[in-house]
């Protein structure tokens, strides 16, 4: 597994929670139980990769990022909107 990614879809992660002002007990509630704050912080340190369902549910939550650019999968260096910057 390529941890480097793991490490920037962290990144990502826990830039559009802080950009929203939201902890991870916060996020993961917002989620409906369906991800718990202890796997969002391993998301985050990039111990674990977040799956593709995990993510899109977090994107619903952000409302303006996407789940493909939380993990990655764009060429953009940034948010939708241009908000958020990582990497």
């Amino acid at each position: 597994m390529d941890t480097s990614r793991n490490h920037l879809i962290g990144e990502r992660i826990r830039s559009a929670r802080e950009h929203h002002h939201l902890s991870h007990e916060d996020l993961a509630g917002r989620t409906t139980g369906q991800i718990t704050p202890s796997r969002l912080r391993n998301d985050e340190e990039g111990i674990r990769r977040t799956g593709i369902e995990d993510t899109e549910a977090m994107a619903a939550v952000f409302g303006d990022v996407s789940a493909a650019w939380l993990l990655t999968l764009d060429s953009a260096s940034e948010s939708s909107q241009g908000q958020l910057q990582v990497g």
